[in-house]
């Protein structure tokens, strides 16, 4: 083989080590950092990261509020009340999970999600025909989110004496008649289990072993 084949050869397959041995690290660096995502797709087309998630959201009164202000806050619903249906979720790591009757119709409803610091929404919810939304639905107003943190003390506390728990990472409330209740309503050990229930503000209201 000539000279000038076998430099171009080698050109060649330097560059496919060099290609191979990025691919290689942007994968390594992927599986370790998920959250961050590649910069870009294999066409070029760049890639939106997701918002960065935290901890200890659930015992943190001060950015529960913040995240109702924030809600409060949203330009469709400004000069309205603000009505929340049917069920809305807390995690620990930063999201929640509400569904609004919808500012103009209210035989509608939405779901907004919190992440990163920010609402996103509204995405329809699919309704029955039976689904009265006048029964499962109350005013944001009437639901305190720093409340939260105040569950998440008290759950903690009784947890704590209880073998074999798993950490507390997931608020809810369910919306029924008109009103709603806090959970979860059980503490679930290695060998005993105990219901709980919650006022309104976080206080414990009945706690027992079932």
């Amino acid at each position: 083989m000539k000279k000038p084949a076998l430099l171009i050869l080698a050109a060649t397959g330097s560059l496919f080590m060099t290609a191979s041995c990025t691919q290689f690290t942007n994968t390594i660096r992927d599986t370790f950092n998920p959250q961050e995502g590649p910069a870009a797709d294999a066409e070029g087309t760049f890639i939106p990261k997701r918002p960065r998630r935290t901890k200890d959201f659930l015992k943190d009164a001060g950015r529960l509020g913040a995240a109702q202000q924030a809600l409060r806050a949203l330009p469709a619903f400004a000069g309205k009340t603000i009505y929340l249906c049917q069920h809305a979720h807390f995690y620990d790591d930063g999201r929640i999970m509400a569904r609004l009757q919808h500012p103009e119709n209210p035989e509608y409803v939405d779901e907004y999600d919190y992440e990163g610091g920010k609402w996103a929404g509204p995405k329809p919810v699919q309704l029955s025909v039976r689904d009265n939304i006048t029964l499962h639905r109350v005013p944001l107003d009437s639901v305190q989110f720093a409340a939260i943190a105040t569950i998440y003390r008290n759950y903690t506390q009784k947890a704590d004496s209880v073998q074999g728990t798993m950490p507390f990472t997931h608020a809810y409330i369910i919306i029924r008649n008109g009103n709603f209740e806090w959970y979860p309503q059980t503490i679930s050990g290695s060998r005993e289990i105990y219901h709980i229930s919650f006022r309104h503000n976080g206080s414990i209201d009945l706690f027992y072993r079932k």
